[in-house]
């Protein structure tokens, strides 16, 4: 899960904050214009106008990168442990899996790739919309998944998976079984790579693609640890 605050309407509240600077940066525009309208001549006034314009030209470029290229984002639990721990603060690249138009289900622009098996994404957790969970793209539409003895078998072919740790020795709540499962059209199953303590797809069933938000993709901070994601 992400360390991720949203308002009432499933926005994070860092993009409502931007939102609300960028309307607040156009009325300042328009009342300094009004104001001084009667002022152009003077040179002050007229780099005045040019600066507050700047401004909001600035403003609407960061919203659009935030909202369809690039967000940042911390780590608060272990379930993606040892590829993520927690507190990494990490780039997630929202253009890969293209731009999703505001207020539709899943219509998206300039999109470059759809998830693939292993990607580490970010969605928003179908019980709960307000939230935003990180885990790692395992089952695509159409695959059979089982766990036997803590090994996944994928179409009747066992896994080698390095990125899984295993630190529980009853399993995923307390076992170490699961499935055999298959994916449904238009979703896919999501496991957390710290296997025995990861609340994914098995706990609260597989993922619409609608939900999917972007590719985890740079971990910036702590800086000995920065790198890309795999």
């Amino acid at each position: 899960m992400f360390d991720v605050t949203m308002n009432t309407y499933g926005i994070p509240l860092n993009t409502f904050i931007m939102a609300i600077v960028w309307l607040a940066a156009v009325v300042i525009a328009l009342v300094v214009r009004k104001f001084f309208r009667n002022y152009k001549s003077n040179r002050i006034v007229r780099e005045l106008m040019e600066w507050v314009d700047a401004l909001c030209v600035v403003l609407v470029v960061v919203m659009a990168i935030h909202a369809w290229v690039f967000q940042l984002f911390k780590i608060p639990s272990g379930s993606m442990e040892d590829t993520l721990l927690i507190k990494d603060r990490l780039v997630v690249n929202k253009f890969v899996f293209g731009a999703k138009l505001p207020f539709t289900e899943n219509k998206r622009l300039f999109k470059m790739r759809d998830p693939e098996r292993g990607d580490v994404v970010i969605f928003r957790y179908p019980k709960d919309t307000s939230k935003y969970y990180v885990k790692r793209l395992i089952g695509m539409p159409g695959d059979v998944l089982e766990i036997k003895k803590q090994l996944l078998y994928l179409n009747g072919v066992m896994q080698d998976e390095p990125y899984v740790v295993h630190k529980n020795p009853f399993g995923f709540l307390g076992s170490s079984d699961y499935g055999p499962v298959t994916v449904k059209d238009e979703h896919y199953m999501m496991l957390g790579d710290n296997r025995d303590y990861s609340s994914d797809s098995r706990d609260w069933g597989q993922l619409h693609r609608g939900y999917v938000r972007g590719l985890a993709w740079y971990v910036y901070w702590p800086f000995s640890r920065r790198g890309v994601i795999h």
